[in-house]
Order: structure tokens, then sequence, then C-alpha cells
């Protein structure tokens, strides 16, 4: 952490969890290019399983080239805005 001018503002520098570049780190785990693309890929998923709801994770990933393991991520999410 990096404490900037007279109010102490705290900026975190954190390497993006998906490409690995280095960020200031606000809310999100991921640098603003890749947030983006994790939010419209959430977005493709959600859309995908709201026409085909009995599809599965290999179904998603040779239907929208997303890898699996962002899949397991975004249905982990998925579920836990259900609650």
């Amino acid at each position: 952490m990096i404490s900037c001018g007279e109010g102490g503002t705290v900026v975190s520098l954190q390497n993006c969890r998906r490409c690995g570049k280095l960020y200031l780190k606000q809310r999100s785990d991921y640098c603003p290019e890749c947030a983006q693309w994790m939010a419209d890929v959430y977005g493709q998923i959600r859309d995908f399983l709201r026409e085909f709801p009995n599809k599965t994770m290999w179904d998603i990933h040779t239907e929208l080239a997303i890898p699996l393991s962002v899949i397991q991520q975004v249905l982990k999410e998925l579920e836990e805005e259900k609650k």
C-alpha cells in the first residue's frame, strides 16, 4: 500500500488475477480491461443458461469458447446471487 497526499489516501498496487498486469486496486481483483472482459463473459454465460438451463459446463465451454476455470468462477458467483 502507498499513502499519497495530505489526506493520507491509501492505494494498493496488485497484480491482475487474470492477466497478471500491475494495477491500482479499487474494488476488483482484475485490472480494468479484464474486469470488463469478465463482466462480458458473465453476461454471456447468464444469458446462455437462461436460454438453455440444463446445459453443462462443457456445453458452455464448447458453445461460447470460454475457459472452464472462468465458467466455474462465474457459476459460483451466479449461485451466490441466488442466495
